[in-house]
């Protein structure tokens, strides 16, 4: 995709949580697949462009000849049309005469090593890295299986059972236990029946063992799903090798396993489906009941599947290395449909592969039925090129891009769709493509523009986002848009983002250059805590731009940042303001990172009243599942609580905070890495023994040393930091003896017949309802007598029967009105502050109190107040303040032009920005602002429209009559849930943003025109009386003009504003080839033909029905009315009725570009907000929707016809019924089909 384009689309193909994608990093779940990773796609590695989450979805079950595909309705699966070649389906007009794509190419992931953290004792005081090589993959896969742990507190033994016939295995045991450590034992015994028992005492390889292979929820080590293929090779080498006749087997045979315990092994056997298909081995998962308990079996024993196992798992299976004749003795293998094989004779991969000497390009894999799933969570990737990627069970899914944004400027996206550059894939020629231009002048001669308009590719729409922002209809701005944005021109060039990778801060010029994502700081304005948020695609997005210094005051004089006009400030007090708005005295939140204190070794990010330690902060960002693994809460590290992680500096140096030199550790590993250090030659004494005498020596001198008192006071205070070892030893007593007494609390309470709640192992305690207020409260044991939450409830008394209206608000209620207060009250303290300390430097107590009387903000301080906006003390106060703002001095416009550069920042939309440096990038100030995303309408905003049929409403009135009832039914449907997306759901219900649109507007008259522009003055008043009356927003936008092109036909109306397209032409329709109307069209002879794509094959998915269309005499007509008519005619609608942009295509002919171009040249910039144009003949696509044919051709086509007035015969059942709710429209075609 080229830099600078966003796709979009509101058709949501996804796949579930958890489904493993062919990465090069290896076997990755979606929703972990990071952007500019390469995944595997029928035409090699391709990168990921972007990872959206789009929230919980219901899904639908592929059944298939190998096993069950999760997705979305809407998602598409390749089908095989030949054997190399394959066309696009839905999911859910899947038949069982499609096949799907199977690779044949085996997922080659990055050269690297991959590690284990192998603990050397029981403790986990010792700790060294373990290479993952062959035999130690073919032992985890061979003991999910084979072993049993036994652990007690002196040691751990892994046992393994094995036949007496397999000695290789014990060998190879033996050879891979030495990969681990020098164990301290390993025994071979015979048990009764005659089995070996291979035991060995090793603590970390118990631990090891035990995560790969949980009794509660087996799984794959990640390490193992994320290796080489010769790694994914050995472990199901040791897996197939580990298969052997046992009480939870039922069913046997060379290459099927098959296990009893259904569910619990569902997770791990869906893994190594997805092994095998990453290493070209179709495997077969299926599920079945035996003596009424649920099994499920995993088999690869077709030709095919075990001649690829030959090929790399076999070279690593002890038990195979006899039974590769079985390869030859195989009689079962995979069929190919006759579209694939060409010949009566080659029906089977085998004979293929023989007759050919090579494999199919892909294996085709049958589909069987498709079911109504869950609802789940789910994901959906953008990829690059070919928009695709195998995932899961090996199939090739695809992404959902459709709709392109891009810059007017970007040459790569202007020629995106130059017929002339070659075979343009599908993806591509099927995506409608826009610019953002704010001034006209950007394309006017621009050549690579115009390409598109002279017959050589598709021409460009442009959208005027400037113009959309700041007003409704055209020369009114009582109704501007803001938050409508597309690209939107932010920062200078050498701004400095705070970046969370250990670099410090980065000018936004050089992150555009490195081309690459980038973790920035943010603030979640909900909860003023500073986060790490991926900053995604910076980028250049404008120039020859203006540009404003913002400078701040007081004690940050000095400091500024270079912004566009239109940028977006958030203050404090929680106000939006843009570049031009602010004003002096406001306050931007701030960012500081630094060193504390001159004693403090690591660098701190400030995030409200706590300081976050950055190495901790950017190690839990990056690697969360390692952070998760190894936390233990409420575990100490040496005085510090902190769930027992440490974040050790590989280099020591603890300000490098770089990715690459943090590593996660417990506090064990920790101390046992650094007390490595004192180790061996590092000893002083080492390789040195003392002689009897010389010890004898020691001994005396040690007496006579306890003697003095002095030596003793220094031997005291040598003792301290093991005193502090010994507070800790104490804490850790107590917790253990507060975790028996909360045991033991919890009988006490059941004994007594009381509710109670167990906030922590450690405490537990009784729970009532309040005998006034009715609220739950909690007491301690010795307190079970209470009746009343509190002293309040206890003195009040119920009257009539009724609570006092004082009793019955919420605790949870209370705190947040308090927080609110209370940070609205420090907000105006602080304030009070920095007035004083633009004065006088320094602030004193008194002076502030003062101050405070008089404007009538509290001041008092409170040592315990759990409300985290009151300040403990003075001290306090002071810190805090220092660390809250920076507060506006002025704004200066920047002489010259400028190129501008823009970053978009996941969830919170905002970034540090740093105003000021100091030690070489370790000290760093400045503030938070928005960033610009690329958004239509706004983020995740939907619409909700309704149509005018302006030909048929015969007065004024009648159109004030009909325009309030749709505006009343759109209304009332902006105030619904939306069910997948609660971001949708807030910023409908904030904007209430609908499109009463106006149809037919060239066959109605002058006077019904005159209409319009009163009636949307009325429309306006309307929705602020009705607004009031029923308690909802205003709407932000009220009036559309659309093509409403279907719809348009119910009125016997031209569409929107377009003229008619010709007096005789033909109408194509496009839906789906499942529809029951294609039946009765033929039946009916009207021509019926399947879609054809770019690149001339056919979309069997979908169907065009064409349909003969007069239009009445004296129509206005495309072909008799010029562009520059048609352009008028839009800027007309634009300022008298639609506040939201009026959607048109405008006909042109060639011959007409020079005089489109100067009519732009004057009028663009400032009355169109969109438009696109299409030649209105010679425009080069294949089945047009429209096209001209004269009057013959037109009653030869009615005469073979007939009119389709009986439609009883299209019959919705409920399971369509149901694909209507949850269907969304895809390329035009209505759900409704």
């Amino acid at each position: 995709m080229p830099k600078g384009v966003r796709y979009v689309t509101n058709v949501r193909r996804c796949k579930p949580e958890g489904s493993l994608v062919f990465t090069k990093e290896g076997l990755v779940p979606i929703e972990n697949v990071r952007i500019d990773s390469e995944v595997l796609t029928s035409q090699g590695y391709k990168k990921v462009l972007d990872n959206i989450y789009q929230g919980s979805q219901k899904l639908v079950t592929i059944n298939t000849s190998i096993g069950d595909s999760y997705c979305t309705p809407e998602h598409r699966m390749a089908v095989l049309t030949s054997g190399n070649t394959f066309e696009w389906k839905q999911a859910k007009y899947l038949r069982e005469s499609d096949f799907l794509v199977f690779p044949t190419e085996v997922l080659k992931v990055r050269e690297g090593k991959t590690t284990l953290n192998y603990p050397l004792d029981s403790y986990f005081y010792k700790v060294r890295p373990v290479e993952i090589d062959e035999e130690v993959a073919w032992l985890l896969g061979y003991s999910f299986l084979r072993s049993d742990v036994y652990n007690t507190e002196q040691r751990s033994v892994v046992r393994f059972t094995i036949s007496y016939d397999k000695q290789k295995i014990v060998e190879k045991l033996e050879k891979c236990f030495k990969k681990f450590s020098a164990f301290k034992s390993f025994k071979v015994s015979k048990h009764i029946h005659n089995n070996l028992i291979v035991s060995v005492e090793d603590s970390g390889l118990a631990n090891i063992i035990s995560k790969n292979s949980s009794e509660s929820n087996p799984k794959i080590l990640p390490e193992i799903l994320q290796s080489s293929e010769s790694i994914r090779g050995a472990y199901l080498g040791g897996f197939y090798d580990s298969f052997e006749k046992e009480q939870n087997i039922c069913d046997i045979s060379e290459f099927t396993f098959t296990f009893m315990e259904g569910n619990r092994m569902k997770t791990y056997l869906t893994s190594l489906q997805a092994m095998f298909s990453s290493l070209a081995i179709p495997s077969i998962f299926d599920s079945f009941r035996w003596r009424d308990k649920k099994c499920l079996r995993l088999s690869f024993n077709k030709w095919y599947s075990i001649k690829r196992w030959d090929e790399i798992p076999g070279n690593y299976s002890i038990i195979y290395e006899n039974k590769r004749d079985l390869l030859d003795k195989t009689t079962k293998d995979l069929y190919l449909p006759k579209f694939i094989s060409r010949s009566k004779e080659i029906r089977t991969v085998r004979k293929y592969y023989e007759e050919h000497k090579s494999y199919p390009k892909f294996i085709p894999v049958k589909v069987e039925s498709v079911t109504t799933g869950n609802i789940e969570k789910t994901f959906d990737l953008s990829v690059e090129g070919e928009h695709e990627y195998f995932c899961a069970e090996g199939l090739l899914n695809h992404n959902s891009a459709q709709i392109a944004i891009g810059d007017c400027k970007d040459t790569e996206y202007l020629n995106a769709k130059n017929w002339a550059s070659g075979n343009i894939p599908n993806s591509r020629a099927f995506s409608n493509n826009s610019v953002v231009c704010n001034d006209i002048e950007e394309v006017l001669n621009n050549e690579d523009f115009w390409k598109g308009y002279d017959g050589h590719g598709e021409p460009y729409g442009l959208i005027n986002l400037k113009l959309s922002q700041s007003c409704g209809r055209i020369g009114e701005t009582q109704y501007p848009d803001p938050d409508v944005v597309c690209y939107n021109p932010c920062f200078s060039g050498d701004t400095l983002i705070g970046v969370a990778d250990g670099r410090g801060c980065v000018s936004i010029k050089q992150l555009t250059e490195e081309d690459k994502d980038v973790p920035v700081y943010s603030l979640n304005r909900e909860t003023d805590e500073v986060e790490i948020q991926w900053g995604r695609h910076p980028r250049v997005t404008g120039k020859n731009k203006k540009l404003y210094r913002v400078y701040f005051d007081g004690v940050n004089a000095g400091e500024y940042i270079d912004v566009t006009d239109n940028h977006k400030f958030f203050t404090t007090d929680g106000r939006e303001l843009t570049t031009l708005e602010l004003e002096k005295g406001d306050s931007l939140p701030i960012f500081k990172k630094a060193r504390i204190s001159d004693s403090e070794e690591y660098l701190q990010v400030v995030s409200g009243s706590r300081r976050l330690a950055e190495h901790r902060m950017i190690a839990k960002f990056h690697w969360p599942d390692k952070f998760e693994e190894k936390l233990e809460p409420g575990k100490m590290n040496g005085c510090c609580e902190t769930g027992g992680i440490v974040v050790h500096h590989k280099d020591e140096n603890k300000t490098n905070n770089c990715i690459d030199n943090l590593e996660i550790m417990t506090f064990e590993e920790h101390n046992t890495h650094h007390g490595a250090d004192y180790a061996g030659a590092g000893n002083p004494m080492f390789g040195k023994e003392h002689s009897e005498e010389t010890k004898k020596l020691i001994g005396q001198r040690t007496k006579e040393r306890c003697l003095d008192p002095e030596y003793r006071e220094k031997l005291s205070k040598a003792q301290e930091p093991y005193k502090e070892q010994a507070s800790i030893r104490m804490t850790q007593m107590k917790r253990e003896w507060d975790i028996k007494n909360a045991d033991e609390l919890e009988k006490k309470f059941v004994e007594a017949g009381l509710s109670f709640v167990r906030f922590s192992d450690t405490e537990t305690l009784g729970q009532k309802d309040c005998e006034n207020c009715k609220e739950v409260f909690t007491f301690k044991w010795l307190d079970r007598e209470k009746a009343f939450c509190s002293i309040e409830c206890s003195n009040r008394k119920l009257e009539d029967g009724k609570l006092n209206s004082a009793g019955i608000k919420r605790v949870e209620t209370n705190r947040k009105i308090n927080e609110e207060k209370g940070k609205a009250n420090f907000h105006k303290q602080v304030m009070i502050y920095k007035d004083l300390q633009e004065k006088n430097s320094t602030v004193w107590k008194k002076d502030w109190e003062e101050e405070c009387k008089k404007q009538g903000v509290p001041f008092r301080f409170q040592t315990k107040s759990p409300n985290p906006y009151v300040c403990r003390n003075w001290g306090d106060f002071v810190e805090r303040a220092k660390n809250y703002n920076h507060r506006i001095s002025h704004v200066k416009e920047l002489p010259g032009k400028h190129i501008v550069y823009n970053i978009t920042v996941d969830n919170n939309h905002n970034l540090a920005i740093v105003t000021k440096t100091k030690d070489s990038n370790l000290n760093l100030s400045g503030v938070f602002i928005s960033n610009c995303g690329e958004q239509s309408l706004c983020r995740a905003e939907s619409c909700c429209l309704g149509e005018l049929y302006l030909p048929n409403i015969s007065s004024f009135e009648e159109l004030k009559k009909t325009s309030s009832y749709l505006y009343r039914i759109c209304k009332h449907s902006l105030t619904l849930p939306c069910h997948n997306s609660k971001e949708t759901e807030e910023i409908v219900h904030k904007n209430m943003r609908m499109g009463i649109g106006v149809t037919g507007y060239l066959q109605a008259t002058e006077e019904q025109k005159s209409w319009l522009s009163p009636c949307y003055r009325y429309l306006r008043a309307f929705d602020v009386e009705y607004s009031k009356k029923h308690n909802f927003p205003l709407s932000i936008k009220i009036c559309t003009v659309k093509p409403a092109g279907s719809l348009s036909l119910l009125g016997g109306c031209t569409s929107g504003v377009h003229p008619g397209f010709a007096q005789f032409y033909k109408r194509r329709i496009r839906i789906s080839s499942q529809s029951s109307l294609i039946k009765i069209a033929r039946e009916h002879g009207y021509h019926i033909e399947y879609a054809k794509q770019f690149d001339g094959s056919l979309d069997h998915n979908t169907q065009i029905i064409t349909f003969p269309v007069k239009l009445p005499k004296g129509t206005i007509l495309a072909s008799s009315c010029s562009a520059i008519e048609q352009l008028e005619w839009v800027k007309r609608l634009q300022t008298e009725w639609s506040d939201n942009s009026v959607s048109v295509t405008v006909y042109y002919k060639k011959e007409e570009l020079p005089t489109i171009k100067e009519w732009l040249r004057k009028n663009y910039n400032n009355n169109i907000k969109t438009v696109s144009f299409l030649l209105h003949s010679e425009h080069g696509f294949i089945q047009a929707p429209l096209e001209e044919i004269n009057e013959e051709e037109y009653n030869k086509i009615v005469s073979e016809c007939r009119p389709i007035t009986d439609l009883r015969n299209i019959c919705y059942t409920d399971e369509k019924l149901e694909e209507v709710t949850v269907g969304l429209c895809d390329k035009g075609s209505c759900p409704l089909r």
